[in-house]
């Protein structure tokens, strides 16, 4: 039997082209460029023709596009300058069907996405980039801390919600994942900051305490 797909929204642009998009774009378009790859992406799904997009685009007020949109910014403050964009939310779990799918199915329909769009990253940056815990010098990965010592790291250090990361010489490319309760939807997000950001957040986790 097919797995019900637990998502509720994502991004349904061609991957490659967006996030190479979203690689291209400086600290001051990222998230515009990021909502109008969404608006494209519910454009695609509403079936609209291209002038249709580029009538909505036209309407749309310039303001909104220079906010970050739809992934919520959670813990994601060790990066101050961080944006984000939306690529997939989940629906809720209150419910059936989506109550009773298995934690296994939940985090294997995950792990897909992040594979996904850590691809479509990959590709665009031309790099395979790193688990963010690791290159972030944190003293082990989640699985390999105790539950003390995980608690302890990320009430200091809040990056629990880091999947992965692509450094640049100029910016740190993200990938994140959020899940604050069981029930509640699963969020999928892509982030630019400032690479002297990560650089001083490594220098912070390194320093004796």
């Amino acid at each position: 039997m097919q797995s019900i797909s637990i998502w509720e929204s994502q991004i349904s642009a061609d991957l490659d082209q967006a996030f190479a998009r979203l690689v291209a774009a400086g600290p001051n378009d990222f998230s515009r460029v990021g909502a109008e790859i969404a608006m494209e992406s519910v454009a695609l799904e509403a079936g609209l023709s291209p002038a249709d997009l580029q009538a909505a685009r036209a309407n749309v007020d310039a303001s909104a596009l220079d906010a970050p949109i739809g992934y919520p910014a959670g813990e994601a403050g060790v990066l101050p300058t961080l944006q984000l964009v939306s690529l997939a939310t989940s629906h809720s779990f209150f419910e059936d069907p989506y109550a009773s799918l298995e934690h296994e199915d939940i985090d294997h329909q995950v792990a897909a996405a992040l594979q996904t769009y850590g691809g479509a990253a990959t590709r665009a940056l031309g790099d395979a980039g790193q688990h963010f815990w690791q290159a972030v010098g944190a003293p082990g990965s989640p699985a390999e801390m105790n539950d003390a010592a995980f608690f302890d790291f990320i009430e200091a250090f809040p990056i629990d919600e880091f999947e992965w990361v692509w450094l640049t010489q100029k910016a740190a490319f993200v990938l994140l994942r959020s899940h604050e309760d069981k029930e509640l939807p699963i969020d999928i997000g892509f982030g630019r900051a400032d690479r002297a950001d990560f650089d001083a957040l490594r220098s912070s986790i390194a320093a004796p305490r």
